[in-house]
């Protein structure tokens, strides 16, 4: 099963597409700040519309044997808000490791607090599916609003 040697969120990549192939993130995003015009209520959700991108470096679990492998990114708290997941598909078969860029337009928020990115794993067996957890990526979210 391949497996997640990282992931970074970021507001831009730039690949070296003249010698080395080498991926440059740029503007790490560590926490995100929400500005509201008015508080968020009890209950409410807010989505923000965002310029960020997921980078993530996934990589053959067997060097010697290459595989394609399909999975799913998704955003939101341990318990309570989740967003529907991002689905691709990452071929490991001609190389050991692969880059792959996914872009977040947008974001919901119910309440400031620790979210996080999941990466999830298909596998399949018996002809049924399953979705394993391979890496999650902790992010800080504080919420402001305006005073009446």
């Amino acid at each position: 099963m391949a497996r997640v040697n990282w992931m970074v969120l970021c507001t831009n990549t730039a690949t070296d597409t003249q010698n080395t192939s080498q991926l440059s993130l740029l503007n790490v995003v560590n926490e995100i700040s929400v500005h509201l015009s008015k508080p968020l209520a009890k209950g409410d959700t807010v989505n923000v519309d965002t310029n960020i991108r997921l980078a993530t470096l996934w990589r053959r679990s067997d060097r010697a044997k290459g595989e394609k492998v399909n999975i799913r990114y998704s955003w939101g708290r341990k318990k309570g808000l989740k967003a529907p997941p991002t689905t691709a598909t990452i071929d490991l078969r001609e190389f050991v490791q692969n880059q792959h860029i996914t872009s977040i337009s947008g974001i919901a928020f119910d309440e400031p607090g620790e979210y996080q990115v999941t990466a999830q794993i298909e596998k399949i067996k018996g002809g049924k599916s399953r979705w394993t957890t391979v890496a999650t990526l902790p992010i800080d979210v504080k919420i402001s609003a305006k005073q009446a």
